[in-house]
């Protein structure tokens, strides 16, 4: 069976003053493996007041070129005035080819011409059929390109189009927000009147380049209507379209991470400074405490030195009293030292030995008078 574009019946509405010609339409649709709804209307006045009703859809409309009252091309005119976008096969009387002209010239979508055998009922299905799918397919690509366009002229990045002069063609939203015109004004202007790296001598030359890549990109300055300046970043292809070759512009505000950059400059310019200061300061420490390590390491050798000195001196010391108690002790005639009252507190071998007493038997015991 043959489908249509959806799995509902079509929904036709034919405008035809016969009333015997329906069944014929509807019988054509089945026979041909077509489900269709077929409605009629005897005139193209009904026809308009059926096709106004809000709660009645139709997906083609099929209607008699001749017609009591307005003609089938005056209803098909009405309609298009009306914005209704319904496809229209017009049915065309045999030997009158010159209205199917006409028709066509005025946008009817297609067209059959009445033989006076009824052959054309096999062809009607068939070429209801392929005229609703291609007014589907037009539509969904008109949507899809409107779409597209809306994408385009709501994007967050300005766009722009410019021709060889350097003119602009188009413009979105954001592009007449960002630079503070309106988007007739930017049309009569050129890139140069906004960008403060280009005039028409170096655009003519830009021009020439783009013919050469694919795509440019850099970043440069732009104007805004009030005067005031902020950088972009810009990205340049180059294309034909409609047989004019265009240059596609996509421009993006960097003002705020031209500032983070240069806050991010800042910061590291402050902490090099920091650093270099700290540095020095390091430098400084270290030097001191080169100097403190050196000071304590002549200070521990002095007073190795005089440890040294002093245990020389001390052993020279232990030495001369030794040899003192040496002479004391074995002096060749007596000695002895006595205190206030007259006792014995020191005397030497000599005078022990001339006694006969031990030393611990006089030193602290006995007097001189003792003796």
């Amino acid at each position: 069976m043959n489908s249509c574009l959806s799995p509902n019946p079509l929904k036709i509405l034919l405008v035809e003053d016969s009333e015997h010609n329906l069944p014929a339409f509807i019988r054509a649709f089945s026979l041909n493996g077509y489900k269709a709804e077929i409605s009629q209307s005897a005139s193209a006045e009904d026809a308009l007041e059926l096709l106004g009703c809000e709660f009645i859809k139709f997906d083609a409309l099929v209607t008699n070129y001749k017609l009591p009252g307005m003609s089938g091309l005056e209803l098909f005119t009405k309609l298009r005035n009306t914005d209704n976008i319904l496809p229209v096969i017009m049915l065309i009387p045999f030997g009158s080819e010159d209205f199917a002209v006409e028709a066509l010239k005025d946008g009817v979508d297609d067209y059959i011409i009445k033989d006076r055998d009824q052959k054309y009922l096999k062809l009607l299905p068939f070429v209801v059929n392929s005229v609703i799918r291609n007014i589907t397919a037009q539509k969904n690509t008109l949507d899809a390109l409107r779409l597209m366009q809306y994408s385009v002229d709501q994007a967050s990045e300005m766009i722009m189009w410019g021709n060889s002069e350097g003119q602009f063609t188009y413009v979105n939203n954001k592009t007449c927000d960002t630079l503070g015109y309106t988007k007739e004004e930017l049309l009569n202007k050129f890139i140069w009147d906004v960008d403060e790296d280009f005039s028409p001598e170096s655009y003519i030359k830009y021009w020439i380049k783009m013919g050469l890549m694919d795509q440019d990109r850099f970043e440069t300055v732009y104007w805004r209507k009030d005067g005031t300046r902020f950088p972009v970043d810009i990205s340049v292809s180059q294309g034909v379209f409609e047989g004019k070759k265009l240059n596609f512009v996509f421009a993006r505000d960097i003002s705020e991470r031209k500032q983070m950059e240069e806050d991010l400059q800042k910061v590291n310019e402050e902490l090099e400074v920091r650093v270099t200061e700290r540095t020095e300061e390091l430098a400084m420490t270290v030097n001191m405490l080169q100097e403190a390590v050196t000071m304590l390491q002549k200070e521990i050798t002095e007073r190795i030195k005089s440890e040294e000195a002093l245990m020389q001196s001390q052993e020279a010391l232990n030495n001369s009293s030794k040899e003192m108690y040496d002479l004391y002790n074995h002096a060749p005639c007596g000695y002895h030292s006595l205190d206030e009252n007259g006792s014995i507190v020191r005397i030497n071998d000599t005078e022990l030995n001339w006694l006969g007493y031990s030393r611990d038997e006089i030193v602290g015991v006995k007097k001189f008078t003792d003796l």
